[in-house]
Formats: structure tokens, C-alpha cells, sequence
């Protein structure tokens, strides 16, 4: 009996929101493993499942001078500061 609940439910929001939306949002649903229906109708209510797919369009980030980027994380610092880092390690 539950099921036929949620069967008739999940054809509601497909008559409000249409197919595609809630194909959408039972998508992204089931990527933040929250399979509700109540999930799902939050989701299609607040509209948060078309902000994941703008994310996922765009590829990056805007540039930003605070963004520091991949680089900076694996460059190998100067020589100068390794030898400033290890004189400080040793004290």
C-alpha cells in the first residue's frame, strides 16, 4: 500500500513540475542519498537540483585573484624558504 502512495505522489509532482524537472530532482536525490519523496518535493520546491546542474555546466570556477589554483598547491617552494622552514622546525 505504501508503494501506490508513493507511486501516486511521484505522479503529482510529475503533473506540477512535468516530467524532465522531477527526473531532475530524483536525480540529484539520489546523488545526496536522501530518497524520500519528501527529498524530492523539497528539491523541486526550493529549486535546488537546477543550482547542481549550473555548477556542473559551467567547469570552473570565475577567476578570482584570491584563488590560489591548482599550482600553487604542487610547486616546490624556493629554496630559500625550505631552508627558513627547516631552521624553524629545528627550534
Amino acid at each position: 500500500m505504501l508503494s501506490l502512495n508513493a507511486c501516486d505522489q511521484l505522479a503529482k509532482l510529475a503533473r506540477r513540475y512535468g516530467a524532465e524537472e522531477l527526473e531532475s530532482a530524483a536525480k540529484r536525490a539520489i546523488e545526496i542519498r536522501s530518497l524520500t519523496i519528501a527529498s524530492v518535493r523539497s528539491l523541486l520546491g526550493t529549486g535546488r537540483y537546477r543550482r547542481q546542474q549550473r555548477l556542473e555546466r559551467s567547469g570552473s570556477l570565475p577567476f578570482h585573484t584570491n584563488v590560489r589554483g591548482p599550482d600553487y598547491y604542487t610547486e616546490t617552494p624556493p629554496p630559500s624558504q625550505i631552508s627558513r622552514e627547516e631552521s624553524d622546525d629545528a627550534n
